[in-house]
């Protein structure tokens, strides 16, 4: 697995063993020396150009250099090794593969990101081309290989201009190694759909490059670009067409393509124009002003974006600076053409909807997330599928994108893990994509929860957390040494800007908004939480969104609850925004519960925010057989043991950092020995017996007898005594006898009068019971 190293707009990781600076970099002298240009500056490097020693392959900087003090010294190399660069129907027509390493100091696997496009120059021998017609931009294309984030090496394709026996391409950065052959394809097809909508939009889009710039998309076409004769495609279409392979024309496979790929391009393009978003951070092609460029999709006037279809579906992006990608191409799988959308990971257009967000997300400038954050995968994972349902059920085409229609997001789930685990930390900067997708969840919730059903809120949002970062950048410096400690950094910045986001548009925080969906997503389970087909609809502990490490269970025998009783435990390192369970049981059932006392707090002794609490802080809800509101960190159950046997406890971590959550078991505060008298008559007759009832509790266990006094009239008819042994127990509810003999012939009232008398001598908890002895008539 290869090392990995960002280069962010606010952020520089040097190496592995990161210094992590926050700001602006400071300034630096270059030189050059042929091919050994080392570029330090910040601000500007020294311009220049790199070839191989026959001059084939050729990479120029340009005078504006690049923007993030790398130090970097290219280097070219050409190569009679083109193994898996050249594919089953392409020819090669550079003779060598060229290996271009930016060798950047102090570490092998760095992206560099200039300002204003590098410009790779690669010459090619046209004689090798057999039909002259096709020296063009579409025949003729380049072959990329490098390693991605995963550490295996991948190929694409990458197409840029035609000039006399050179290919040249626009690239706005670069992995630190790649390898490049220019081959000749005589089957490359493309297809644009130049359907127009008769309807204007309700909405518009901000520029990718002018922040705050609500003029809507510069444009909207899309060239959908494809090896007419790669088997896979050729399969797929087949099988949608219900045609054997063999009776495929190329006119089959262009319709298709044409209303399968680039109508949906264009749909989905307007779908998120007409929802506020801003432009995707793409290579406009602009037949106008690139001669070569113009037979590519058969309009010389119209500019378009490109969809190749090869490979898996991506866009391609190797996180370089400013949201700049260096192919700025959209990638769509050729098994994916005919997907459908009850298919695991959704629908062709849903595929499209999907990667089209990614360059969308790049062009709020915020890029240097990565691709694998959750926040970007999140989102684009909910917003495809959303659309591709939508697109399902007809409620967008070319002539209708109105989000007042599409109110009820959806998710996917092609396996377990793109359902978001409550113990997984929001937003991961850390590379696990399943961990990424399923922050789908949460913003779908969100969405349900607070936005009627419609992820539209997401482009203000955006908006929010790009100016919310920029102010932080240019007010915030600090050092991080530690990878790990750079990713919390990092995300603990871009949290507290989708915080600042979220209440400005929905006036609710992430905290709140976080907890809200912990706690219905565990156990409430109301309509907003309910995202997928088969979810809990009634509340219920849902433990299956729990990592086992996430979950302690704590067993409490009620009888052990005593004035001194005192149980503790902690989750150690519990990182911002992940969510904990704790599960309590009574190991006994008792006739009379228990009060008790649970209390949660960081390990620092911080108090935790209530739930409803509008504040930072842990959240820590209560659920079960009772429900009793955490203040200040502390609840009472109020009859553990009895009716309150199992409780659960959700604690959301929804501060900044990675804390010990402690918690604590103590008596209730009014755990004391207790008595009342509930079956007290309204009426005896003289010479009869009637049953009295009183509830007994001994609290924490300090009691030693009941007494009881009876009076007539006001006065004492009996002397007080131990009525103890009329209980059977230490506890509960029993029943003694009044009895009064002799004549009476008028209504006189009595009163019997108990109390508790404990170890040490104290009485207390006197209860009375007062009744009229009739007459003997």
């Amino acid at each position: 697995m290869a090392k990995i190293r960002f280069f962010i707009s606010y952020f520089l990781i040097l190496s592995l063993t990161v210094i992590f600076v926050w700001g602006a970099c400071g300034g630096g002298d270059s030189d050059s020396d042929g091919d050994d240009v080392v570029i330090v500056e910040c601000d500007g490097a020294t311009s220049g150009s790199f070839a191989d020693d026959g001059g084939q392959f050729e990479l120029t900087i340009p005078d504006s250099g690049v923007s993030d003090c790398l130090y970097i010294s290219p280097n070219v190399t050409s190569s009679s090794d083109t193994t898996d660069l050249v594919g089953e129907n392409e020819t090669l027509l550079s003779g060598s593969a060229f290996e271009l390493s930016l060798n950047t100091e102090g570490d092998n696997d760095a992206e560099a990101s200039p300002d204003e496009d590098l410009l790779i120059t690669i010459a090619f021998d046209e004689s090798l081309v057999p039909d002259a017609g096709d020296v063009d931009a579409l025949h003729i294309y380049a072959n990329v290989a490098f390693e991605d984030e995963d550490g295996n090496e991948v190929v694409v394709p990458v197409f840029g201009d035609v000039d006399d026996g050179e290919l040249i391409i626009n690239t706005k950065g670069l992995y630190n190694v790649t390898r490049w052959v220019v081959v000749y394809n005589p089957d490359m097809g493309s297809d644009i759909d130049t359907t127009e909508p008769t309807v204007y939009l309700t909405d518009a889009s901000q520029l990718t490059d002018e922040p705050g710039y609500s003029g809507g998309w510069n444009q909207n076409d899309w060239c959908a670009m494809y090896d007419a004769s790669d088997a896979v495609l050729r399969q797929t279409i087949a099988t949608a067409l219900s045609k054997a392979v063999g009776e495929l024309t190329g006119a089959d496979i262009s319709t298709y393509i044409k209303t399968n790929v680039s109508l949906a391009a264009k749909i989905a393009g307007l779908t998120y124009a007409d929802g506020g978003f801003r432009e995707p951070n793409l290579y406009p092609y602009e037949p106008s002003s690139s001669p070569s460029q113009v037979n590519i999709c058969s309009d010389a006037t119209r500019d378009y974006y490109k969809v190749i279809i090869a490979g898996s579906s991506h866009y391609q992006n190797p996180s370089t600076v400013k949201g700049k990608n260096p192919f700025g191409i959209l990638y769509l799988g050729s098994s994916e053409v005919n997907d459908a959308i009850t298919g695991a990971a959704g629908s062709t257009f849903d595929a499209i909807a999907h990667e089209m967000f990614h360059a969308i997300f790049a062009g709020y400038d915020l890029s240097f997330l990565r691709r694998g954050l959750g926040m970007n995968e999140g989102m684009a994972s909910t917003l495809g599928h959303t659309l591709g349902w939508a697109d399902y059920f007809d409620r967008v085409s070319i002539n209708s994108t109105d989000w007042d229609y599409i109110t009820a997001p959806y998710v996917r789930t092609a396996n377990d893990t793109e359902i978001f685990l409550l113990s997984n930390q929001l937003n991961t900067l850390k590379k696990t994509r399943s961990e990424a997708y399923s922050n789908q969840d949460f913003y779908a919730f969100v969405a349900n929860y607070a936005n009627g059903g419609r992820l539209d809120y997401l482009d203000s949002v955006l908006d929010s957390v790009y100016t919310n970062l920029s102010a932080i950048a240019t007010t915030s410096m600090t050092t991080i040494v530690g990878y790990d400690l750079v990713l919390g950094y990092m995300l603990s910045q871009i949290n507290t800007a989708l915080s600042a986001g979220l209440s400005g548009v929905l006036s609710q925080d992430l905290p709140t908004l976080y907890s809200a969906f912990v706690v219905d997503r565990a156990y409430d389970h109301s309509s907003a939480s309910q995202l997928r087909t088969g979810d809990p609809t009634s509340a219920s502990i849902s433990t299956s969104l729990f990592a086992a490490d996430a979950m302690t269970a704590e067993s409490v025998d009620p009888e052990d609850i005593d004035e001194d009783y005192s149980k503790t435990g902690s989750f150690a390192n519990v990182p911002a925004y992940t969510s904990r369970l704790l599960t309590i049981t009574s190991s006994q059932n008792v006739v009379t519960g228990r009060k008790l006392s649970i209390d949660v707090s960081d390990a620092a002794g911080a108090v935790s925010a209530g739930s409803g609490s509008s504040s930072e802080g842990i959240r820590v809800f209560m659920r079960g057989d009772e429900s009793t509101a955490f203040s200040s960190g502390m609840a009472t159950v109020s009859d553990f043991g009895a009716s309150d046997n199992t409780i659960y406890i959700i604690i959301a971590n929804t501060t900044t950092s990675t804390l010990t959550i402690n918690y604590e078991f103590t008596a209730g505060a009014s755990n004391a020995p207790s008595l009342t008298v509930s079956g007290c008559p309204v009426t005896m007759d003289i010479n009869t017996s009637v049953p009295i009832d009183f509830g007994y509790a001994d609290g924490d266990g300090n009691i030693t007898t009941l007494w009881e006094t009876v009076t007539l009239a006001g006065e004492s008819v009996t002397a007080s005594g131990d009525v103890s042994t009329y209980m059977t127990g230490t506890s509960g509810t029993y029943s003694t006898y009044i009895e009064y003999t002799g004549d009476n012939d008028e209504s006189q009232t009595l009163v019997y009068t108990f109390w508790i008398v404990d170890a040490d001598g104290n009485s207390s908890n006197t209860e009375t019971c007062t009744t009229e002895l009739l007459p003997n008539i």
